[in-house]
């Protein structure tokens, strides 16, 4: 009986041995379990940094372009060529205009019609855009719309035909940063209205030739100028006895001649109202005449004898709010 007892406490120790092996592997397994999670937490952590990191970074240098974007958003040069070609005259000189400057080109006063009228866009090599031109011609019609791309030619209408109407536009980035404003000398109508961007200036369907053009480019306001109304400026040309039609003037310059009794027989006025809208208008009181009508443009008569006594003018539309 001993020795099989003693056997049987061998065989218990045996088991009791493999119990606690078993034990230990377990809790072995178990560390490295956790020392790999701990490690996968860790490099899981790493990489989230790493990658907050680079989005970080790709945000900072993505606002870092738009403020440059902004800060180069600035209007480009421009500069606008036009020329005409004069019935009886040929063609015209060139004529650039610049921002805030104005060009014409035709004739006044001498009733000779424009049929051909050419345009150049020219912009810096970094700026894109270009032109497009329609014009009526005298028993045609509306033509096609003619476009030319910065630094190329542009040539609307016919030799030997009449261009009654026009409109014109900028396409393209330019359009972002100007206006392009013009206006036509009619036949028996004389100076219209600036029209802009696509309008129609001059007549259509009552046979009037266009003698001259007007054209300018205004740059467009800032939003953080939307409060400002721009410039706003009135000049003025006057008819001489005996001496013809003096220039176009304004700031307060006199219009006329003093000491030379010439007396004035016409006069004509012209206002820039910006962004308000409005017109000038004036009346003039003629020798042996009572007072005309107010009206926009000229007033008396250039090939009369008879002179200016006196004149009226007033401001209407929305610059009269403003101004006196």
């Amino acid at each position: 009986q001993a020795p099989a007892a003693a056997a049987g406490s061998a065989a218990a120790e045996k088991t009791a041995s493999r119990a606690s092996a078993e034990k230990a592997g377990q809790a072995a397994a178990a560390t490295a379990a956790a020392s790999a999670a701990s490690t996968a937490s860790a490099g899981a952590k790493a990489s989230a940094a790493a990658t907050a990191k680079r989005a970080s970074t790709a945000k900072t240098t993505m606002v870092a372009r738009v403020q440059d974007d902004d800060a180069s958003d600035e209007a480009p040069e421009a500069k606008l060529t036009v020329r005409a070609r004069v019935q009886k005259k040929g063609w015209t000189k060139e004529k650039t205009a610049t921002a805030g400057t104005e060009v014409e080109v035709g004739t006044t006063g001498k009733g000779l019609r424009i049929d051909q009228l050419r345009f150049q866009l020219n912009l810096p090599d970094d700026a894109k855009g270009g032109i497009q031109v329609q014009v009526h011609m005298g028993g045609m019609g509306w033509q096609a719309v003619d476009k030319a791309a910065a630094g190329n030619l542009l040539s609307a209408g016919a030799a030997g035909k009449t261009i009654e109407a026009i409109r014109i536009m900028l396409v393209g980035d330019i359009s972002r940063f100007y206006d392009i404003c013009y206006r036509g000398h009619v036949q028996n109508v004389g100076w219209q209205k600036w029209a802009r961007n696509g309008d129609v200036a001059g007549t259509t369907g009552r046979g009037l030739r266009m003698e001259a053009l007007r054209v300018k480019l205004v740059q467009k306001k800032k939003p953080e100028d939307e409060e400002s109304t721009g410039i706003v400026a009135v000049r003025g040309k006057g008819h001489v006895m005996r001496g013809g039609w003096t220039a176009w003037l304004s700031d307060d310059v006199a219009i006329g001649t003093t000491g030379a009794s010439r007396a004035l027989n016409a006069v004509k006025l012209d206002l820039d109202a910006g962004s308000l809208g409005g017109r000038v208008l004036v009346r003039a009181k003629l020798k042996g005449a009572a007072w005309s009508a107010y009206k926009e443009g000229e007033v008396g008569n250039a090939r009369s004898a008879r002179i200016i006594e006196a004149l009226g003018m007033k401001l209407a539309g929305g610059v009269a709010d403003r101004f006196d």
